[in-house]
């Protein structure tokens, strides 16, 4: 059975809904005072207060609703971010590491509102949240955060009865968290915006921004544009850069998930506090009880074999809770910004009217909510006391210039692996259902054969800045090691800064 799971076509269990409302491509130019581009958390949310203040809004996204990072997710509604408090704590002052919090928290209280108000279905439950470590290391990393909480006002305890039999002689528990399935939350506030008559296009790729008489031309991919008074980006890598060199100050990485049928959906969320993590959580639906089990993240692209993670998973599974095998196996794709704190706001100093929502570091739900909730204030004129926290142009890459550097000199090297590694070098070594990095005409090429034989050969260079792509062994796709793009075996894209497909090969 684990075989054939890791053989089936990935799929969550929030995207396991035959449910799901489906909109048409875009057809014709159009226009509207905002245009939010991106259909997840954050770009949803924010379409919805802005309706909600009768702005003319039109949603747009390159794929499908929520078919990315947020359908993608483990879907814990926490403001226990990890070890976050600590880190913002040392770097900047108190007061910082408290409006994170804050923002956290009304984000969590704007999300429970609304599946109160609006009766919304979507499997809610209150639980408790727990860091836990097994080792000196990590106790020693738990006991500062929680002296960190102690500093801000977080209400937590320190525990010694890790339950589940997990691996942790040291936890830091939170209570009254949050956990949901967010395809059916957001579906619901997608129904809302039908009823307001906002415009809602799928498959419609924005690929550049420009300036007009000032007002900006957002261009698609299909030849049509949009003219908006101002836009939101909430792409995951932004599309548009804006001069904010955001392929410099975020590093995109993937972490992977698989769900084990039980017969309870028993209490707690629960993550490793160090190194390799493991994220767990139970789902309780109509009919339908789950273990979830995440984690093994990893930059995107510099992995060796993403199968073995989802091996990794299963095996932690099915050794500290006795599940027999998952139903479910999916993996997701999130950005980390310099100092760990998401870029909400402004998407550069010389852009005007033009605003980016990025870096949630995993944490999208709340920090997709926060953004929206931020967004929606800048947006309507209000001053929010949250806009400095998350200014895009805070400086950050100025006091992270070190860290800015390392990553660069990372994807550097990958560039440079990249032009001679290759796992695969024979086209004969590829089977049905399998894909590789070939040489071909004495040049690195992606292949895979379908289930029919018939083979795709693409370019495996990187349609954004020329890095070397890698394959992905779990998705059978192309992942770029350098600013995370991922493209399909037939070269078409799925998600990051790269807005061209790969170039197709012949045999």
């Amino acid at each position: 059975m684990t075989e054939s799971i890791l053989k089936n076509k990935a799929l969550s269990l929030w995207l396991d809904n035959p449910n799901l409302k489906h909109f048409p491509e875009i057809a014709k130019n159009e226009n509207c005072d905002v245009l939010v581009v991106g259909g997840g958390i954050a770009g949803i949310t924010t379409a919805y207060l802005l309706a909600k203040e009768n702005v003319d809004v039109i949603l747009i996204d390159a794929f499908e609703f929520m078919k990315l990072s947020t359908g993608n997710t483990t879907a814990k509604v926490t403001y226990q971010h990890d070890l976050i408090y600590r880190h913002i704590l040392d770097k900047y002052d108190v007061e910082t590491a408290k409006l994170y919090y804050q923002a956290q928290a009304e984000a969590m209280e704007m999300i429970e509102s609304l599946v109160a108000d609006h009766e919304i279905r979507c499997d809610m439950r209150k639980t408790y949240s727990m860091l836990y470590a097994s080792d000196d290391e990590g106790i020693v990393k738990l006991r500062k955060e929680f002296e960190a909480y102690e500093k801000i006002g977080i209400t937590g305890n320190m525990v010694e009865d890790v339950p589940y039999g997990l691996p942790g002689r040291v936890g830091l528990k939170v209570d009254n968290q949050l956990e949901f399935d967010p395809v059916k939350y957001l579906s619901h506030l997608i129904a809302e915006l039908e009823k307001m008559g906002i415009r809602m296009f799928e498959y419609s790729r924005a690929e550049d921004i420009e300036e007009q008489d000032g007002l900006k031309r957002i261009k698609l991919q299909n030849g049509n544009e949009i003219t908006a008074n101002r836009v939101v980006v909430s792409t995951g890598f932004p599309f548009f850069d804006g001069s904010g060199k955001y392929f410099m100050r975020l590093a995109p990485y993937r972490s992977y998930l698989v769900a084990f049928p039980v017969e309870e959906a028993e209490e707690g969320m629960f993550i490793t506090a160090t190194e390799p993590k493991y994220s767990i959580r139970f789902s309780e639906a109509e009919g339908r009880k789950h273990l979830l089990i995440g984690g093994r993240g990893h930059k995107v692209g510099q992995e060796e074999s993403a199968e073995n993670s989802y091996r990794e998973l299963i095996d932690f599974g099915q050794r500290y809770f006795h599940v027999g095998d998952p139903s479910h196996r999916w993996s997701a794709q999130d950005y980390e910004s310099l100092d760990k704190v998401p870029y909400i706001g402004k998407i550069s100093s010389k852009e005007n009217g033009i605003y980016v929502a990025t870096g949630f570091r995993k944490w999208g739900m709340t920090n997709g909510t926060a953004a929206a909730i931020l967004l929606k204030d800048t947006l309507m004129g209000k001053e929010s006391r949250y806009q400095d926290l998350f200014a895009p142009n805070r400086g950050e890459v100025r006091e992270s210039l070190g860290k800015a550097m390392k990553e660069n000199l990372n994807v550097a090297k990958e560039m440079i692996k990249g032009k001679v590694a290759s796992k695969k070098t024979e086209l004969t070594d590829i089977n049905l259902e399998e894909g590789g990095i070939i040489r071909h005409r004495g040049k690195r090429a992606g292949a895979f054969k379908d289930n029919n034989g018939k083979l795709f050969l693409v370019d495996a260079t990187c349609t954004h800045l020329g890095c070397e792509l890698m394959y992905n062994d779990a998705e059978h796709t192309y992942d770029c090691p350098c600013h995370g793009s991922r493209f399909r075996h037939d070269g078409s894209i799925i998600e990051g800064p790269a807005t061209k497909p790969l170039k197709k090969l012949d045999e």
